[in-house]
């Protein structure tokens, strides 16, 4: 997704401090599933702006939506 950072679910944790807790932050994978499980990790630590894009990137792709490659 254009602007996106890359934060794998196993590094989410470790890499926190990237994160901004004062803006929304949409968390994606390929289906909804992991970053479903990565927003409640950052639920669960306040992170109260903390979104699943539901479908992940199928859906986003579905709705015609674009992608950086690259």
């Amino acid at each position: 997704i254009p602007g996106a950072t890359h934060i794998p679910l196993g590094h989410l944790l470790d890499r926190v401090e990237e994160v901004p807790d004062t803006a929304p932050v949409v968390l994606q994978c390929r289906t909804g599933w992991r970053s479903a499980i990565g927003t409640s990790l950052l639920q669960a630590r306040g992170y109260e702006n903390a979104i699943n894009l539901k479908g992940g990137i199928q859906a986003w792709l579905a709705d015609g939506n674009e992608l950086e490659r690259g």
